[in-house]
């Protein structure tokens, strides 16, 4: 029986939870604890939660439902960033229900990124803050996601610990008997504040995108000018040249023609080369949460308009600086579905 537990604090992690409840109620190592929260020894999550018992449930959620306590203390809200409905609340409801399924629906962090996930970093001055403020410092969880390495707040970088963020780990590592009292305060890259600034805003956002990913970054692109409205061919190349400079001097790890071009054809949501597009195309999280309509829907609707006020496929092509076979192939497959 739960005899005690203490309050989560504002964006803690499970794991910095269960962490600080192993030291308060004397429990030595994590096989212990699991036993006390999962009725077994079993893998710990640190990105999510796991099967707890109802019991702990109950004492964790007070007065918020399940699912208000899993957006505020898991890493759900990031990873669903890039879903649409249902597929998003689907996501949620599984892991609510402990349904392994909500894994198949969010997107993991892609390989090259998973050694720096398994590392618990920390940012010095949240540290002090939340000492100063709680009484002792805690794990915050948007210091596991491996695209923040910096804090957006302070502007400085985050330090990575020798705590190993995997189910291998043994003990359980309370932030505030791990974190030394004093670390020197290093200045973080701006455009790292920029990654790490974007990813918090998407933890704290309780928004779902109008449109997919793929037609989101067209849109930037477009705006850009690497692609042109009818979406049909962008110029990859010059877009790496870009990002690379944009990144140089980084340690930012920049994305592969073959994964944009994977997330341009809705194959797949890497998490991390997707954030690192938006931030080199300048577009705000409000903005991508605002996007109601691709470059090419806004096109076809564009000519659909221009046809219908009784201008020619010739006068319309003129107009739009295209090819007249490009209008007429519009008209007749996307605008009116005659084949």
């Amino acid at each position: 029986m739960i005899t005690y537990f203490p309050t989560p604090y504002p964006d803690e992690s499970f794991y910095s939870l269960f962490a600080r409840y192993g030291v308060g109620s004397g429990v030595g190592t994590m096989g212990d604890c699991n036993n006390n929260l999962y009725g077994r020894n079993r893998r710990t999550d640190f990105l999510y939660i796991g099967e707890i018992l109802p019991e702990v449930q109950a004492v964790l959620t007070h007065n918020k439902d399940w699912e208000t306590m899993l957006k505020e203390h898991t890493i759900y809200n990031y990873t669903s960033s890039f879903l649409l409905e249902p597929q998003k609340s689907q996501a949620l409801q599984c892991l609510a229900q402990n349904d392994k399924l909500f894994r198949e629906i969010l997107p993991s962090f892609n390989r090259p990124t998973r050694k720096i996930e398994k590392i618990m970093k920390y940012c010095p001055l949240c540290v002090k803050e939340d000492r100063e403020q709680y009484g002792e410092a805690y794990w915050h969880r948007a210091w596991i996601i491996p695209e923040i390495v910096s804090c957006p707040k302070h502007h400085c970088c985050l330090y990575e610990t020798k705590i190993s963020a995997s189910h291998t780990e043994k003990t359980l590592s309370s932030a505030e008997l791990f974190i030394p009292k004093e670390s020197e305060i290093k200045a973080s890259h701006p455009i790292a504040d920029q990654i790490s600034g974007f990813v918090s805003e998407l933890m704290s956002c309780e928004h779902t995108l109008k449109i997919p990913i793929d037609d989101i970054i067209r849109h930037g692109f477009f705006q850009r000018g690497y692609m042109p409205a009818t979406g049909s061919r962008c110029r990859f190349d010059d877009v790496l040249q870009d990002v690379e400079k944009f990144y140089e001097g980084t340690d930012i790890r920049i994305p592969s023609k073959y994964q944009i071009r994977s997330i341009m054809d809705n194959d797949a949501i890497f998490m991390h080369e997707i954030v690192t597009i938006l931030v080199f195309l300048g577009m705000s999280v409000e903005e991508i949460f605002a996007i109601e309509k691709s470059p090419n829907d806004i096109f076809l609707e564009k000519i659909e308009a221009m046809h219908k006020s009784g201008m020619t496929v010739n006068e319309i092509s003129t107009k739009l600086e295209i090819d007249p076979q490009i209008v007429k192939y519009n008209l007749i497959v996307n605008v009116y579905h005659i084949v």
